[in-house]
């Protein structure tokens, strides 16, 4: 499978810290202004859910200052984590 820079960086991040949450994800790529790296916006999470590699869940419950607060969170799938072993 080809993947683009940014899809590339997902699969990395993900596979590295075993999930984000959906709060964490900017809206558009970004690119880092000093050290030249992409951040993946929430449209390549998408396209590659659509893939099958990523799965974004309903929502987690994760514990903040206010006490219990839902957010959804984005996690690899099995294919997706063979696809990133692979980079």
């Amino acid at each position: 499978m080809i993947f683009t820079e940014a899809e590339e960086e997902a699969l990395r991040r993900l596979a590295k810290d075993g999930g984000l949450l959906i709060t964490s994800i900017p809206d558009k790529n970004e690119r880092d202004p000093v050290f030249r790296t992409i951040e993946p916006g929430i449209r390549v999470y998408q396209k590659i859910e659509k893939q099958g590699l990523v799965v974004i869940t309903e929502e987690e419950p994760i514990e903040d200052l206010d006490g219990f607060c839902f957010t959804p969170s984005v996690e690899l799938t099995d294919e997706g984590l063979k696809a990133a072993q692979k980079l």
